[in-house]
């Protein structure tokens, strides 16, 4: 294993969603509890000052005040109390002949250990991708682990667009990638294969799986979907570590009896323009997972506006309210079925939260 760490610096969430400094190079030295301690809790009160800031602007423009759900789900999209370090890691899988690279994304706390995501990127990215997602997470006290899958990474945009195009047919990558989040996962199982920082914070039997497009497929395929695999009929990659995923925006097109062995709550997003025309989805495809899982723990949150690549794009001021409301979404699912915390699952099931996105989006829900 080589590992390579950086820290970033707090970060302040006094401007919502505002795109953060680059991170700051690691010296070497460790950081002193006592200026962790008050980075925490300075980050603490201005997430805070967000949702009073909130509050008070309601009041002096005649708005209907927000309701305390209204207000938490606004903190929700801000930076959360942690400090936030980043290292990257290349893990070697001698079993299959392959190297999985990874970059973290935890909290920095030496009191206690944090549930995991891993997050699969899409198509044609890398680790280095969603920096908006793993950076937020881990501020809300997740380690956010994002894995680079080799054959479907960075590496096949730069040989033309024809070769890009033909890589979202090669069904190399059903099995690759679903196999990369496992391997991951059995990396994390020992100490010794973290960085030393992160030794004994690793919750591991709190851990979720996210992913975008070719990801998403690799979030329902660790959590039970029936994958008809060419030359090898109906596989499963389905792993039993993982108790709940996030699905964005999935890209391959499986019939719907795939989906009936999914097995894990998950909180499906899309977009009102989430289509593709060069490979033939539409948008009503996109929403087949949510329709065909045949489980009461199924959330479909279909952004206003959102196409394919809303949710993969670096976050700009056009992006960010739908990066806030995929932000907050996202860290309320989490705490709902990665934490166990009551109230983020009623604002789930119970309409708080779109009643908090308002137009930004439409939450359906299982029952």
């Amino acid at each position: 294993m080589s590992t390579r760490q950086t820290l970033r610096p707090a970060r302040s969430p006094v401007r919502k969603g505002a795109r953060r400094k680059a991170d700051a190079p690691n010296d070497g030295r460790d950081l002193r509890p006592a200026i962790l301690d008050g980075l925490r809790t300075v980050a603490w009160l201005l997430s805070i000052v967000v949702a009073a800031l909130a509050l008070l602007d309601s009041c002096a423009s005649g708005k209907p005040m927000l309701t305390p759900m209204e207000a938490k789900l606004a903190t929700l999209a801000a930076p959360g109390p942690y400090a936030v370090a980043r290292y990257d890691v290349a893990w070697k899988d001698s079993a299959r002949g392959r190297t999985v690279a990874a970059r973290i994304y935890a909290p920095l706390d030496d009191h206690q250990a944090f549930p995991v995501i891993v997050f699969s990127h899409g198509l044609g990215n890398s680790r280095e991708g969603y920096s908006y997602l793993g950076s937020h997470w881990a501020s809300r006290g997740y380690v956010s682990i994002h894995p680079e899958h080799v054959g479907a990474d960075v590496e096949v945009t730069r040989h033309g667009l024809w070769h890009l195009y033909r890589a979202g047919f090669d069904r190399a990558t059903w099995r690759s990638v679903p196999e990369d989040i496992r391997f991951v996962i059995d990396q994390i199982g020992s100490d010794d294969a973290l960085p030393i920082d992160l030794r004994g914070k690793l919750d591991r039997r709190r851990i979720g799986v996210a992913g975008h497009s070719l990801g998403a497929y690799a979030a329902l395929a660790v959590g039970g979907l029936a994958v008809p695999l060419p030359g090898e009929g109906i596989v499963s990659f389905r792993d039993r570590r993982v108790i709940a995923a996030i699905p964005m925006s999935m890209s391959e097109n499986l019939p719907a009896t795939s989906y009936k062995s999914v097995s894990i709550p998950m909180l499906h997003l899309t977009g009102t323009r989430d289509s593709s025309i060069l490979y033939g989805t539409t948008q009503r495809m996109r929403r087949l997972p949510f329709e065909a899982i045949q489980r009461s723990d199924q959330y479909l949150l279909t952004l206003t506006g959102g196409n394919h690549s809303t949710f993969s794009d670096d976050e700009s001021p056009a992006n960010r309210a739908a990066h806030d409301v995929i932000r907050a979404a996202t860290t309320l699912f989490w705490d709902a079925y990665l934490r166990g915390e009551a109230s983020a699952l009623d604002a789930l099931r119970n309409g708080r939260l779109i009643e908090a996105i308002g137009g930004a989006g439409r939450l359906e829900v299982k029952r």
